[in-house]
């Protein structure tokens, strides 16, 4: 029922905010560099072995910190159509200071161990401003996003590698709100949540936060923001393989962007 909803935020959003795109329409290009900080804890179980539970210090993972990002934004005065993708890898080497079990396999203590995780993001959000007047903007926002992580571990011991894959989607609603300053600084703010269960898929979402807070420096058609991100996400898939996910993303980006 959550999940009905959800989607039905989410077209409605999209289905109100096209009938008004029309007035005034533009398109931004955003490219930015977002300095992350990962979280995690990670059980991928094969069968009837159950895998352990481990975080990204049990395994060395260490991020690359600059994760680059994309938006193609298409919007009017009221209205607006974001697409985003960004990916973000983890990879550590490590000697395992207990024995570990991932996709059926056990590795044992001492042995040393590879690991990489990456998680893509794929994002599609519509938001219709109920409040547009020169100098502010306060928004309804419905969206889509799509979590692909794969988690590969090699052990440099014995030289066998396992790996694992898996996609998290997700409907999601919350409210944006920008305020302008002399038509050359803006400080905006958004927030976006959802959770849901499906005993078909055997998948559950117990949460998903987005919460961003930016200012911009405009100029003409270009802009520079800065900002901070955090994403929460906390996901489960039972059966034959089954995952239990819980990870952050979070800290500090910047970014440029044009308007054509």
């Amino acid at each position: 029922m959550r999940l009905l909803l959800g989607a039905g935020v989410f077209v409605a959003v999209l289905l109100v905010s096209t009938s008004v795109f029309a007035q005034g329409e533009a398109v931004k290009l955003r490219l930015s560099s977002w300095d992350t900080e990962l979280g995690m804890s990670l059980r991928v179980s094969e069968g009837s072995s159950i895998g352990t539970e481990f975080s990204e210090d049990l395994l060395g993972l260490r991020d690359d910190h600059y994760v680059p990002s994309i938006e193609l934004i298409f919007y009017s005065s009221r209205f607006k159509l974001t697409l985003g993708y960004w990916e973000a890898l983890c990879t550590g080497t490590e000697q395992l200071s207990t024995s570990i079990t991932f996709e059926g396999t056990t590795y044992d203590i001492s042995h040393l161990i590879e690991s990489k995780l990456r998680m893509t993001s794929y994002d599609i959000r519509a938001q219709l401003n109920i409040l547009s007047i020169s100098r502010a903007e306060i928004g309804i926002v419905g969206g889509v996003r799509v979590f692909k992580y794969y988690a590969q571990i090699v052990d440099l011991t014995s030289s066998f590698a396992a790996s694992d894959e898996a996609y998290a989607g997700t409907p999601y609603f919350g409210v944006a709100a920008q305020f302008v300053i002399q038509n050359l600084i803006a400080l905006g703010a958004s927030v976006v949540t959802f959770s849901y269960s499906n005993d078909k898929t055997k998948f559950k979402l117990n949460s998903y936060l987005d919460a961003n807070i930016y200012t911009e420096l405009r100029y003409g058609p270009l802009a520079g923001r800065v900002g901070y991100n955090k994403i929460k996400l906390n996901f489960e898939k039972t059966g034959t393989d089954a995952v239990d996910m819980n990870c952050y993303i979070k800290g500090p980006y910047f970014g440029i962007y044009i308007t054509f």
